[in-house]
């Protein structure tokens, strides 16, 4: 989903940031999932979304989306063999 509204946040500390960016990110996965039955996200690799995907591991969010409509992808800015574990993946099968 492509959004032409743009809306800068700003917030008082990392943890209200990853708080807002896990709220919605469950937000856009219930509604693309009410919508069209399913939700397609391309998850990013490196250190920067890392709390993200810890916090949607938790006992507390992991259950707020149905994750077998869940359409997962990996995106990098590099380029890889297919075989090659990249951040993404690592982070993927840990989470």
């Amino acid at each position: 989903m492509i959004s032409t509204n743009t809306k800068i946040q700003t917030f008082a500390d990392a943890e209200s940031l990853e708080q807002a960016a896990v709220i919605q990110f469950v937000q856009i996965a219930e509604a693309a999932i009410a919508a069209r039955d399913r939700f397609t996200v391309a998850l990013s690799g490196g250190s920067t979304p890392k709390r993200l995907y810890q916090l949607l591991a938790t006992p507390e969010w992991r259950n707020k989306v149905d994750w077998n409509k869940v359409h997962l992808f990996g995106a990098t800015s590099g380029t890889f063999p297919l075989i090659t574990q990249t951040a993404t993946t690592a982070w993927c099968e840990r989470v």
